[in-house]
């Protein structure tokens, strides 16, 4: 569905993968406004470790970026591709 969606979008795409173990995912849910919306059991039946999308551009971002270093590189790469 989102190759799909990729080839049928006009403009540049680009992808991201948050690269974060399953216990990590479980602390940054817990800080959401949104956190009661599911459980960490509901969490345990979606995750898979290392799903990214394999494309030849996707971009990987580690656990160890920062909220304001992953915000600052996407915007970086946007502006950079935009011109």
């Amino acid at each position: 569905m989102l190759g799909r969606l990729r080839s049928e979008h006009r403009g540049r795409t680009w992808a991201y993968y948050l690269q974060v173990s399953f216990e990590e995912s479980c602390s940054r849910h817990a800080t959401r406004p949104q956190a009661s919306e599911f459980t960490i059991d509901d969490m345990r039946e979606w995750f898979v470790p290392d799903d990214a999308l394999r494309w030849d551009d996707e971009t990987t971002i580690p656990a160890s970026s920062s909220e304001a270093e992953t915000v600052n590189a996407i915007l970086t790469a946007a502006n950079f591709m935009r011109g």
